[in-house]
């Protein structure tokens, strides 16, 4: 009897084992499957002569901790496996968009630096076009995608007659993209080489600008979230409409697009937030909020320099200023500052906590962009590069004690 049970329960391990090889068997060739389907699209969407600057790795791919758990709200990070010998059958690849509507570029962050300038600019043009309103595409689905090649497709037809001679340039303006990625992952299966424009600034002076915009919003009538105090932002704790001190952290954003090695901390960090990295085939033009300043030297490099990163024959104009501080005057006007609701000077000794969490951190976002992330061959520094260091050292000082 010993002897029979003995071998019974010999035979349900050996059932269980083989069952569990065949679910992560399973599991690992659908990951695989869908590794295989992302570079594929890759080779095909990339077009010969393609310039290093929108290069791309070839031999691996990104593979999301979702794809084995079918849940895609736990926050995930990107590993990276090399795929060689594989022979799996590959998926249909998404059908392609017709060459008269291409995704050009994209100003994908940050918010309250320079973006909305940049839209007008962009509109300004008569070789680029461009919604004057946002258009965020954020949630990853094909859906999604459609609605995007759609929306392109309807841009402003008076230019495509007016410019015969070059071919018109379109994108959108999200500058919320670059924080969550789900967009960019989705759309680098149907436009791999779409260029990215990404604005920063002085933490401190994003935080005060941005905090000011959501006020603003809140007494227009644009949402109804009271402004909570600004010390209750520091940190990852508590958000107001995305706003807090950790979101200053832009090298947390920018280390999602795959373009320099991360550290067990990075990867940490990362997952800590609901972050990922997505292996960004996208080349990324990265500039400063001072670079755009009306009449600066600085201002004029930046517009060639832009200019050149997207291949246009026709030269930009002076850049709008747009959401400058100078605007808030029609907002806060003699009856909304009796209001308990105003804008902060974040130079004020009550905010002093806000400023030392910001400045914190800068060392580490300074240290990051400059010494990591630029010096990746896909990432363009726009304006005057000197100049460009100069503002992001800064982040480690406090521009209220500087000035």
């Amino acid at each position: 009897a010993d002897s029979t049970m003995s071998k019974a329960i010999k035979v349900v391990i050996a059932v269980t084992i083989f069952v569990l090889l065949s679910v992560i068997n399973s599991s690992t060739n659908r990951v695989v499957r869908r590794c295989n389907q992302q570079e594929n699209e890759q080779a095909r969407n990339t077009p010969s002569g393609k310039s290093a600057l929108s290069s791309s790795p070839s031999c691996s791919c990104e593979i999301m901790l979702h794809d084995i758990n079918e849940n895609h709200h736990q926050p995930v990070v990107g590993v990276i496996v090399n795929k060689e010998n594989q022979q799996e059958e590959l998926p249909p690849v998404p059908e392609q968009q017709d060459d008269a509507v291409q995704l050009d570029f994209a100003v994908v962050g940050f918010p309250k630096c320079g973006t909305t300038s940049l839209m007008h600019l962009f509109s300004q043009n008569n070789q680029t076009a461009i919604h004057n309103v946002e258009k965020c595409y954020k949630t990853g689905s094909d859906e999604e995608m459609k609605r995007l090649f759609q929306e392109l497709g309807e841009l402003v037809p008076a230019k495509f007659n007016s410019t015969p001679a070059a071919r018109i340039l379109r994108g959108f303006k999200c500058p919320t993209n670059i924080v969550n990625v789900d967009g960019l992952y989705k759309m680098k299966e149907y436009k791999n080489d779409t260029k990215l424009i990404v604005g920063i600034r002085h933490p401190v002076r994003w935080f005060e600008s941005f905090y000011n915009f959501r006020v603003a919003a809140y007494l227009r009538g644009v949402h109804n979230q009271k402004p909570p105090n600004p010390q209750t932002l520091i940190g990852r704790g508590k958000s107001y409409l995305q706003l807090n001190t950790d979101l200053g952290r832009f090298e947390l954003s920018l280390m999602q697009l795959g373009k320099t090695e991360l550290n067990a901390t990075d990867l940490l960090a990362l997952a800590e937030r609901g972050r990922r990295v997505i292996q960004s085939p996208f080349p990324v033009f990265i500039y400063t909020v001072e670079q755009l300043e009306d009449g600066s030297n600085q201002e004029e490099a930046f517009r060639k320099d832009l200019q050149m990163y997207l291949q246009l024959q026709h030269p930009f104009e002076k850049i709008p200023r747009m959401n400058a501080a100078s605007n808030r005057k029609n907002v806060f006007d003699e009856k909304n500052a009796t209001m308990m609701y105003q804008p902060i000077d974040i130079c004020e000794e009550q905010h002093k906590n806000v400023r030392k969490e910001l400045v914190k951190h800068g060392k580490a976002t300074a240290d990051w962009i400059l010494n990591h992330f630029v010096n990746h061959p896909d990432v363009m520094i726009g304006g005057n590069d000197d100049e460009f260091r100069k503002v992001v050292q800064s982040f480690v000082t406090d521009p209220c004690l500087s000035s």
